[in-house]
């Protein structure tokens, strides 16, 4: 299976800020939180690092963890 590229490119391709504000708009437009699986899809990072991500954003935004 292929990753689609959407229209974020890699981090590495962009500069953290711009980044980070992309990625957090795209966050904060959704309903509900993404799985880590749509965050590997999305931005081709591992799977680690989209746990890290969504626990990060769920530490900065004061939500509790899902059970």
């Amino acid at each position: 299976m292929s990753r689609v590229q959407n229209f974020c490119p890699p981090p590495g391709q962009v500069g953290t800020v711009a980044f980070v504000f992309g990625f957090l708009a795209w966050m904060r437009q959704r309903q509900t939180l993404p799985t880590a699986g749509e965050l590997v899809e999305r931005y081709g990072m591992t799977r680690a690092t989209a746990y890290r991500y969504l626990r990060r954003y769920r530490d900065v935004m004061g939500m509790e963890d899902s059970p």
